[in-house]
């Protein structure tokens, strides 16, 4: 800049990265079945039920979510997608982390036994989703605004940040079973 020429203004992350989620999400995991000394019968049915599953993957898009997941992974250093079942389908969706809420004491020792997800979501979304619920959506709270929030908020003006009125914090909480068999580690 002193000698009169302006300084480099090059991004060198961001082709670090790119190259990173090109070169290694080109290997899809994808599952398998080890049934090397089994009779053909059996082999049959490994490859039969590995061709359901990774229809079933490629149906949810777990493949479009899985090179986000690395990239969130290499910027922010933890990339997740939750692949979890309904009623009817499975599904996978991306998860950020700073959804996720864990207990520091329980990952003292490495197994969280439970974490909850806490999804920002509009009121009117909801109420069409769930419209016998209305008039609870109705009541319920405003979402409140997390310290960990760094986004610019496009709404906000002089300081002063944007009304949450039309949002609900909704929270998704998930539970390790108590034991091995027990029926009680399901989403609550």
């Amino acid at each position: 800049r002193t000698a009169g020429v302006d300084t480099a203004r090059l991004n060198v992350v961001k082709p670090v990265v790119d190259t990173v989620v090109a070169r290694l999400s080109k290997r899809r995991p994808m599952p398998q079945f080890k049934v090397d000394n089994a009779d053909w019968s059996l082999k049959r049915k490994a490859k039969r039920y590995r061709q359901f599953i990774v229809g079933e993957m490629m149906e949810s898009c777990f493949e479009e979510l899985s090179p986000m997941a690395l990239r969130d992974g290499t910027i922010e250093g933890t990339g997740i997608t939750r692949i979890d079942d309904t009623e009817d389908d499975i599904f996978a969706e991306r998860v950020y982390r700073d959804e996720l809420l864990i207990d520091p004491r329980e990952t003292k020792y490495g197994k969280p036994w439970q974490v909850q997800r806490v999804i920002r979501v509009a009121r009117d979304v909801l109420i069409d989703k769930y419209p016998k619920h209305k008039a609870a959506i109705q009541m319920a709270p405003a979402a409140t605004r997390r310290p960990n929030e760094s986004y610019d908020d496009p709404d906000m003006k002089d300081g002063q940040s944007s009304s949450l009125d039309g949002y609900v914090d909704v929270i998704i909480a998930h539970r390790r079973p108590s034991f091995r068999d027990a029926k009680n580690g399901r989403v609550a």
